[in-house]
């Protein structure tokens, strides 16, 4: 529980602070989890460009 807590803190500042330095982040991840639509629909104000992929075709893990 503290780890994700600590990992929740981190993502957040770190999100933050690439935001304020205008890096600009591309990222892959697939498409059958709910959270990754949260996640995409953040993209434009995260400057993000997420590019998802059928989990079924390429198995793969975060």
């Amino acid at each position: 529980m503290a780890s994700q807590i600590a990992h929740k803190e981190f993502t957040d500042n770190y999100i933050k602070k690439r935001v304020q330095k205008g890096v600009y982040v591309r990222t892959i991840a697939p498409d059958d989890d709910a959270m990754i639509k949260n996640y995409t629909a953040k993209d434009q104000e995260q400057l993000r460009s997420t590019k998802l992929i059928s989990a079924k075709d390429f198995p793969f893990s975060i």
